[in-house]
């Protein structure tokens, strides 16, 4: 009968040849064992290199750093004269290696690629509509003898991307300065309400008209401080 055996000799020394022993006595009485076969594969201790998942790592980590610093440098680079970016560039990385962890190799090439996405928003439109609708609140607002009488103001607040889709939602700040406008027609308007009555009375109720946020009265030759009951006999001036 054949049985498996191993060398109790660690390396090459335990590499013996064919018949090394034969009809040797083992264990019982009538037992003996011969080699019929070499002993092989028996290796001396070397020293060799080897990857470790370390390395693999650590060449990665650092392309993923250095290239996600480009990528977002050449993703500026593509935005067009009057876009901007909302948020940062999402960047990423996706590395391979030439050999895997655990095998023999003195060296071993690590590859990533890196890709990098932003979302980017027309700033000029976007200041247009903010314009266009601070203009549509004013009409709505105010009555019709208000003018702007200052440049609109636009400044960008924030801009959050909503969702995967890229969808970005803009705060916008839009201002500008409506005064009220009185025409030859609104002063004798005036002048007719506050016919006859006394000055403290005539200043509240212009007060309460709207468009109006002082008013100073000024009453000459006139017992109890009594405006005219004639409205053609009062003077109304308008300032800013």
């Amino acid at each position: 009968m054949s049985s498996i055996a191993h060398a109790l000799i660690p390396g090459a020394q335990g590499n013996i040849p064919a018949l090394d022993f034969q009809e040797t006595t083992c264990c019982h009485a009538g037992i003996t064992l011969t080699n019929h076969d070499a002993f092989s594969d028996g290796q001396d201790a070397r020293p060799y290199s080897y990857v470790q998942q370390s390395d693999i790592d650590m060449a990665a980590s650092t392309l993923t750093a250095e290239m996600t610093s480009e990528g977002q440098q050449a993703i500026q680079g593509k935005i067009q004269s009057g876009e901007q970016q909302a948020g940062k560039a999402k960047c990423s990385a996706s590395s391979s290696a030439s050999h895997s962890a655990g095998e023999r190799s003195n060296s071993v090439t690590v590859s990533t690629t890196m890709t990098c996405i932003a979302e980017v928003f027309n700033r000029d439109d976007a200041y247009a509509m903010a314009t266009n609708l601070l203009k549509s609140d004013a009409t709505q607002t105010f009555h019709n003898h208000y003018a702007l009488t200052s440049p609109l103001k636009t400044t960008l607040i924030n801009a959050v991307i909503q969702n995967p889709e890229g969808m970005i939602s803009l705060h916008i700040e839009a201002q500008g300065q409506w005064v009220a406008q009185f025409d030859a027609a609104s002063r004798q308007e005036m002048a007719r309400l506050i016919a006859g009555l006394n000055a403290a009375s005539a200043q509240d109720l212009l007060l309460h008209q709207p468009g109006i946020t002082q008013v100073r009265i000024t009453v000459t030759n006139s017992p109890g401080n009594v405006l005219p009951l004639d409205e053609h006999k009062m003077i109304i001036q308008v300032g800013p």
